[in-house]
């Protein structure tokens, strides 16, 4: 449990016992605005944790060379918790499962290189933040099928109300 958050530099974990063979648990790890979160050796498939990445040029890496930490990322579990806001963007190897939470805030896109899939007892979240055309939406693109079980939320931010008619993209698949 707790919070390690990198804001504005580069935060270091060297060794932690909340990575253990491909998971990430307990805690909260964050990556605000031009921040480099390292959990050193860190090579995430599944998240038991909860995870922010909040801003285009936050960073969640595994070594000195800001190696995503999150290239082999697979699954996120029910105790998992995966936020992208502020234009921070993240694509998986391949297919993907929700079976926790994902919040995609306004400029953030979340791909599935592959099926996406949600269980019952899971929740993806989009933030709409202003009109269609100004991109401040959340994204989900899947780029093969999509198979959603759970609870799809869409939350107004950023003081915005929709105008009767507009349309937002907030999900894509083949």
């Amino acid at each position: 449990s707790g919070i390690l958050t990198a804001a504005g530099g580069t935060l270091i974990v060297n060794t932690s016992t909340n990575f253990v063979a491909g998971t990430l648990t307990g805690g909260t790890w964050q990556a605000i605005g031009n921040s480099t979160l390292r959990i050193t050796g860190a090579d995430i498939t599944t998240n038991a944790a909860n995870i922010v990445i909040d801003g285009v040029s936050a960073k969640l890496t595994r070594d000195n060379v800001d190696a995503n930490a999150l290239t082999s990322f697979v699954t996120n579990s029910a105790t998992g918790s995966l936020v992208l806001r502020n234009g921070a963007n993240r694509a998986t190897p391949g297919a993907f499962t929700n079976n926790g939470s994902i919040i995609i805030g306004p400029s953030s896109t979340f791909t599935t290189n592959g099926i996406f899939t949600q269980s019952s007892g899971a929740t993806l979240s989009v933030e709409i933040g202003g009109i269609p055309v100004s991109g401040q939406f959340g994204r989900l693109v899947s780029t093969g099928a999509a198979a959603f079980d759970g609870t799809l939320e869409v939350q107004l931010v950023n003081t915005y109300s929709p105008d009767p008619g507009h349309a937002f993209p907030i999900v894509e698949f083949a």
